[in-house]
This record gives structure tokens, C-alpha cells and sequence, in this order.
């Protein structure tokens, strides 16, 4: 069994039974990279998960973050050490293991293969295991131009379209395996989604906690800038919520619209227009995440919000 790092999973990883294509997905990644070439798909599979998608290479950037021949992190042609930091941040582990790999040959190109697997998913802690069906998209390279045979060719596995890597139907198929690869092929694209889709997440939880505050103080919004934390705390399960994921522990990046301090609830009629949360400052979004942002509204709510969006949201009762 292997090791993964799951915070690749993200909330955003769809775990059920893939279905295969015949379009092939854009490739900007290959497994394993050039110079540490395996011979088959099954051992390509198997090295994926043993190094958990990947992920090896990205944490030794990490660990050279602070040696003096590596260079600096605003280096605009050095490592994006910004998207490897994220991935030290666990939700747990899991071991992966993947069994009974079927290869289908592509009828139209014999360098495509399709592999279909059982996919083990076990933690050790808990001591559970759960297995599904998954399948993945590999490219055959030649070591050697021309050359056919395991001992001249290797294979890597194809990621997915980034862009439409949280799509509810995204493309022919939505593997694990895939999904695992897409991130690790294209972080800077995909990292953005994921860091709007927590920040919506946590404001939705602030968005909560203001309902349950008003109706313990009989409807009243008795919050401001600079108390709001602490009085929310004892409903929002963690003091994390009130930082942005890509920024330092601590940071309060989510601000409270300081027009509805010290009404009641009935004093608004129309809760879903009106701002009550908001990434962002005096009044002001932030677009950190590929231009958007995120803001939660009186009735608890939540929309990422694009710049023209934000022109017509509603901040005064």
C-alpha cells in the first residue's frame, strides 16, 4: 500500500466509478518525469501512488526553501513554493494501493492506452479500507526515437483539464488517479478553485454563526470589525475560519459589514442582497483567487464574486 498526501483531495476529489473517453485530455504533465523512467503502465500506476501523485518532488522544493543556492520565492522564474507549502497542510493520510490493472490499447493510436484498476483507499488509523473503480489515460514516450520494446519505452500518465477540474460533469472522466494528477500537473491553476471554494466554505460558517448570535441576543447584530471574532467564536468550529487558506495563521482576512452593526435582523427585508461578511477590506473585495473573491450575504448565503458583480452588491440596509 501506498502513501498520498490528502489534502490533494480538497473536498473536491469525486470518488465513484469512472467512465473512459476517446477524446484525449491536454497534456502539460508527465509521470514519472523524464530521467526516472519505469518500463510499464502498471508500474507507472504503482509509482504515482507510492510517491503520493507525485508529490515527492514538490516537497523536496519545499524543504530547499531556505538553502541559498535555491532561488528566492518572488523569484519570478523559480519554484512556486506558494502552491508546495499548501500541500504540507493534512487532512490525514491515507495508504492507496491499486489492484487487478486491466490495459486497454486505444484502436486509433497505439501509443494511448487506457488502464483500469480496483483503487484501495486504507487508513491505518482509523482501520478502515474502502475500494472503487478507477481508471486513467497513459501516453507511451520512446527512451530511444523509433526504438519499440519495454527496454526503449516508458509510459506517463495524461492529467485532466485543469479548467474543469470542479465541474460536476467534467469531461469522459473524473478518477481519482486523474484528478490526482491534474493538481499535481497544473497547481497554479487549480489551487486558486480550491483556496475560493474553502474561503465560501468558511463564510459560510460566519454566515451561521451571525444567525445563531442574533437569535441568543434577541435578533440583535451587537458585532464590529473589531469584536466580531471574538464573540463568533463560541459558534464557529475553529478560530481558522477567519483566515483565508493561502494566508498566514492568524490573519483575519474576512471582514464584517460594518453598516449592519447594532441592528436587529427585522430591520432588513431583503437579507439576500445584502453584504454581511467578505473577503476583502473596508469594504473592499479582494480578487486574490484568478480574480475572484467571495462574500457572504445576510441570509447566510455565500457567492464567489467577479469585479462587475461586485459594482452592484448591496451594503447599506
Amino acid at each position: 500500500m501506498r502513501k498520498v498526501f490528502s489534502l490533494l483531495l480538497a473536498g473536491s476529489l469525486v470518488f465513484g466509478t469512472s467512465t473512459i473517453a476517446k477524446a484525449q485530455p491536454p497534456e502539460g504533465y508527465t509521470v514519472p518525469p523524464l530521467g526516472q523512467q519505469v518500463r510499464s503502465p502498471q508500474e507507472t500506476i504503482r509509482r504515482f501512488l507510492n510517491t503520493g501523485g507525485g508529490l515527492a518532488f514538490f516537497t523536496d522544493l519545499v524543504e530547499m526553501k531556505d538553502d541559498p543556492n535555491v532561488p528566492p520565492m518572488d523569484d519570478p522564474n523559480g519554484p512556486k513554493y506558494e502552491y508546495y507549502v499548501a500541500l504540507g497542510a493534512s487532512l490525514g493520510q491515507f495508504e492507496l494501493d491499486a489492484k487487478n490493472i486491466k490495459i486497454s490499447p486505444d484502436i486509433h493510436n497505439p501509443d494511448l492506452i487506457t488502464a483500469s484498476f480496483t483503487l484501495y483507499f486504507h487508513d491505518p488509523s482509523m482501520g478502515f479500507q474502502v475500494k472503487q473503480s478507477d481508471s486513467v489515460q497513459l501516453k507511451r514516450h520512446f527512451i530511444h526515437p523509433g526504438k519499440t520494446g519495454v527496454d526503449n519505452e516508458y509510459w506517463s500518465i495524461i492529467p485532466g483539464d485543469p479548467k474543469k477540474y470542479f465541474d460536476s460533469n467534467n469531461g469522459p472522466r473524473s478518477g481519482f488517479i486523474e484528478k490526482l494528477a491534474t493538481l499535481t500537473a497544473y497547481p497554479g491553476q487549480i489551487f486558486p478553485q480550491i483556496f475560493l471554494r474553502r474561503s465560501e466554505f468558511q463564510l459560510k460558517q460566519l454566515g451561521a454563526g451571525l444567525l445563531m448570535f442574533s437569535w441568543d441576543y434577541d435578533n440583535l447584530i451587537d458585532l464590529t470589525q473589531q469584536n466580531f471574532k471574538e464573540k463568533l467564536k463560541i459558534y464557529i468550529n475553529s478560530p481558522d475560519f477567519f483566515t483565508a487558506p493561502d494566508s498566514p495563521p492568524g490573519t483575519t482576512d474576512f471582514e464584517i459589514n460594518p453598516n449592519i452593526a447594532g441592528l436587529r435582523m427585522s430591520t432588513f427585508t431583503d437579507r439576500k442582497d445584502t453584504v454581511a461578511f467578505y473577503l476583502g477590506h473596508d469594504q473592499k473585495l479582494n480578487f486574490r483567487y484568478d480574480g475572484m473573491s467571495a462574500v457572504c450575504f445576510m441570509d447566510g448565503h455565500v457567492e464567489a464574486i467577479s469585479p462587475e458583480r461586485a459594482k452592484s452588491l448591496r451594503w447599506k440596509p
